[in-house]
């Protein structure tokens, strides 16, 4: 509540007091009405609570691929038959992304060094070649490096 100031009672003074009266009380009310602001939370704009995030368009392959492998190394389980690895969807969405998925595969050949996974079946269907020799079928290092040379001849490893 305000408080009164009234030092005397003629009329100026009454006048002064009504005054100091009301900037009291207009003061206390937009101190409070300030205070309130800033402590009650405004609501989010239209960019939180999308919560999107942009990404590169040519990041979107890569992410994909890496997507897909999780999930086929998920799908696949602990199966050694390479049919059975290469029938699985996830990996068919690798092959499904074409050309795009070629050098994320070789790159993951050669990051996985000595223990390659089976991309063969994946690059063959893309490439629609095999630079694996006869008598290195089943080595799968020797393999791996079979398609990291063809790599390097086609441009997509360096």
């Amino acid at each position: 509540m305000g408080k009164w100031i009234l030092l005397s009672v003629e009329p100026p003074a009454i006048i002064f007091g009504v005054v100091a009266f009301f900037w009291m009380n207009t003061s206390a009310n937009a101190e409070t009405q300030i205070l309130n602001e800033a402590v009650r939370p405004s609501p989010p704009s239209t960019c939180e609570t999308a919560q999107s995030i942009i990404v590169d368009p040519a990041l979107k392959p890569a992410m994909r691929f890496r997507d897909l492998t999780s999930l086929w190394h998920a799908e696949r389980g602990t199966s050694s038959w390479v049919s059975d690895m290469a029938t699985c969807p996830a990996y068919q969405g690798i092959i499904g992304m074409g050309e795009a998925a070629i050098p994320l595969i070789l790159a993951s050949l050669r990051a996985e060094g000595d223990e390659p996974d089976h991309w063969f079946w994946a690059l063959r269907s893309i490439v629609g070649e095999d630079p694996i020799k006869d008598e290195d079928r089943g080595d799968i290092v020797k393999m791996a490096s079979a398609w990291l040379e063809w790599g390097c001849q086609q441009g997509y490893v360096r």
